[in-house]
């Protein structure tokens, strides 16, 4: 695993989950499902037993036109989006 700090251009379906990133100056289409990174909110009153849970990201596979396979990590924040995690 690789932790990373790259930021990437990202497309979405209208169902929200992605489908294309461009990153490391490559075109990577999403080959597989994508699955949603959530966190609890920082503060919640104790009266609340179960949270709602905020999507921050996404975890799925990406394929480049070579056949090349990553599991990245993509978080959101601010409008732009990074990979933080690569798998091998």
């Amino acid at each position: 695993m690789q932790v990373l700090t790259d930021p990437v251009a990202v497309w979405f379906a209208p169902s929200g989950a992605p489908v294309r990133i461009f990153w490391r100056g490559r075109r990577w289409r999403v080959s597989d499902t994508a699955t949603p990174l959530s966190a609890e909110p920082e503060f919640v009153p104790g009266t609340i037993t179960h949270p709602p849970a905020n999507c921050v990201g996404w975890r799925f596979q990406v394929t480049d036109a070579n056949g090349e396979t990553h599991v990245v990590d993509l978080v959101g924040a601010d409008a732009s989006w990074t990979v933080t995690r690569a798998y091998e």
